[in-house]
């Protein structure tokens, strides 16, 4: 199971981007369930691709399950929490929860959290995260925030050019391994296009 958040502006894919991840993730989970704001046609296009059975919407946080009554506990199972940063403290009780003890609920729970803001994201949240995705941000400042909050063990120019890099193209997306101890591992376009950080004879223009 893995802790995961996907981090992008406004209309940046990050919707489609979850897609993509359980595409590529088909035979993994038993059940998906997603708490949202609204239907979008992306995630009614998910339901009828995986069956209706297999995944459960809900509009509020305090609709999931109790951790401790959790269903389907012979399955490996997702939880999606879209766009609930302005939620209350409460709800986000439920959510901070979910990233410490998910991963011991039966056959383990992967979390992903979608957001246009890391940093409303609540700290215990952050802290709990093994990956994390970034589309096209707002702005830069965001990307430096980002990087002050972990030790990347990279300098903030290198990883600057390395996401402009990744994201240069729409729906294109730069990948960190936040608990990776290679470094040459840690960071990828897309999914595994993994930029050589530490090789010196590399130059600054060439990152793959």
């Amino acid at each position: 199971p893995f802790r995961m958040a996907i981090i992008g502006s406004s209309g940046s894919g990050k919707t489609s981007c979850l897609l993509n991840i359980l595409s590529k993730m088909s035979d993994t989970f038993g059940h998906i369930h997603v708490v949202y704001k609204a239907s979008e046609p992306l995630y009614e296009f998910l339901s009828n691709k995986i069956g209706g059975k297999n995944i459960t919407f809900y509009t509020k946080i305090s609709d999931l399950p109790p951790i401790t009554d959790f269903p389907n506990k012979d399955k490996q199972q997702m939880i999606v929490f879209d766009d609930q940063v302005n939620e209350s403290d409460k709800a986000h009780t439920l959510v901070k929860e979910w990233f410490i003890r998910g991963r011991k609920v039966g056959k383990g729970v992967s979390l992903v959290y979608i957001s246009q803001s890391f940093f409303k994201i609540p700290k215990i949240i952050r802290s709990q995260l093994g990956y994390l995705i970034l589309l096209k941000l707002s702005s830069l400042r965001d990307l430096h925030l980002i990087i002050s909050d972990f030790a990347m063990g990279i300098d903030k120019d290198l990883l600057t050019k390395i996401y402009r890099d990744s994201t240069r193209e729409f729906g294109n997306f730069l990948k960190i391994d936040l608990d990776g101890s290679d470094m040459n591992k840690k960071f990828s376009h897309n999914f595994n296009q993994f930029y050589s950080v530490e090789d010196e004879s590399e130059s600054d223009e060439d990152f793959k």
